[in-house]
């Protein structure tokens, strides 16, 4: 029938889902993959008994129902459209969740191909427990463990962003960010229902938005309000926006303070089909420049300090010439330095041209002059095959 040529356009292939899935312990996704896989082979009756298993489970599934409702016109009629009649009526909320689908089921593929090594140029201390990307081109949220220094896959979830896709510069822009940023409080205020059961800050702008000069605030992960059980991919004001469900799900990680957030421009199969000895060796050679920065700080030399920062470097937002200035009569008056880089992070920093780096680190400095302990952020950007920082300052 036409209906199922239309649904293997949007599948692209044979899904292949998989079939002993119990309906009470299969999620949502995994009954809606099934119903999917089941129209696709033909199999109708079959496809009706379980969208009526998942609408049962989720009755506010919209796309559950959006597809209920073709399984029951194919069993009468040729469907011309995704959506049949919907379609006619509100074209461009079935194309929400067209894309809806095809998004999904792209990720289920990722599962099935196995394609969850995240081989990210990072370097990543203790310290954090967790690590979110974010997959804004996929509409998909990823939680990884860290296991002493290795991710490990943990979860990953449907996510709706802003209305108007990512590279958020603007206040207003309804664009969401790409960058890194690290989670921070919860709110613990009465919001309205549009933020669904839960809402997590995020800390935009960070320091690399602010020298750049981007403007806006009040960028979160929350949830849905309680009638709905997901977005359209493109549907926030700027924040990533996850079903009720999978937010209480993931809460042990939303709480906890400091969690970095990798919002990526990437889809996450980029960084799957990196090659791991690469990767390997381009966190041993971004370690080494950190050494070599830290030692000529040691040496006292300012020209041979100096030289690692790219012109205009920010520190603490001081200009360059104002910082600079200070640094070089600090350096004159100090002797004896001692600096020990402690916990350092390293994290391969998303952007159009794929050449930034941001580095967070415990800094124990003495001297002649003082002594300090300080929790420090650097970006440093590579520029004719030389790293560079950018900013350094103390981690917000």
């Amino acid at each position: 029938m036409r209906y199922i040529l239309l649904l293997s356009l949007l599948l692209f292939s044979n899904i292949g889902a998989t079939e002993n899935n119990e309906s009470n312990k299969a999620t949502p996704e995994d009954l809606l993959i099934k119903t999917l896989n089941k129209i696709s082979t033909g199999d109708l009756n079959t496809a009706i008994k379980d969208i009526n298993v998942l609408i049962k489970k989720v009755p506010n599934f919209r796309l559950a129902h959006l597809i209920h409702g073709d399984l029951l016109s194919a069993r009468t009629q040729n469907i011309n459209t995704f959506g049949g009649d919907a379609y006619k009526t509100n074209p461009d909320a079935v194309n929400d969740l067209k894309t809806e689908a095809s998004k999904r089921i792209k990720s289920y593929l990722y599962k099935n191909d196995k394609l969850l090594n995240l081989n990210l140029n990072i370097q990543l201390d203790i310290k954090y427990k967790y690590l979110i990307f974010i997959d804004v081109k996929n509409s998909r949220l990823f939680t990884f463990k860290n296991n002493k220094g290795k991710l490990s896959y943990n979860t990953d979830h449907y996510i709706s962003i802003g209305k108007k896709g990512f590279y958020k510069k603007i206040d207003g822009d309804k664009k969401t960010p790409v960058g890194v940023y690290f989670l921070k409080n919860k709110i613990k205020r009465k919001l309205p229902d549009l933020y669904g059961a839960e809402a997590y800050t995020l800390n935009y702008p960070n320091d690399y938005d602010k020298i750049r000069k981007y403007t806006g605030s009040g960028i979160w992960i929350h949830g849905v309000p309680k009638e709905t059980y997901v977005r359209a991919p493109q549907a926030s004001d700027g924040c990533i926006v996850l079903s009720n469900q999978d937010l209480k799900k993931i809460s042990h990680i939303l709480n906890t303070k400091n969690t970095p957030v990798i919002i990526s421009n990437h889809g996450i199969i980029k960084f799957n089909n990196r090659d791991a000895m690469t990767v390997a060796e381009n966190k041993k050679n971004i370690l080494n420049i950190i050494q070599n920065w830290k030692n000529d700080w040691v040496k006292g030399n300012f020209d041979n300090y100096i030289s690692h920062y790219a012109p205009a470097a920010t520190y603490n937002h001081q200009s360059y010439l104002e910082w600079t200035i200070k640094k070089k009569k600090v350096l004159a008056r100090s002797n004896n330095i001692q600096i020990a880089l402690n916990n350092i992070s390293v994290f391969e920093y998303p952007n159009q041209n794929d050449n930034l780096l941001l580095v967070d680190f415990y800094q124990h400095y003495k001297s002649s002059l003082i002594t300090s302990k300080t929790h420090k952020t650097q970006i440093w950007i590579k520029k004719n095959k030389d790293w560079k920082i950018v900013y350094e300052g103390n981690f917000e």
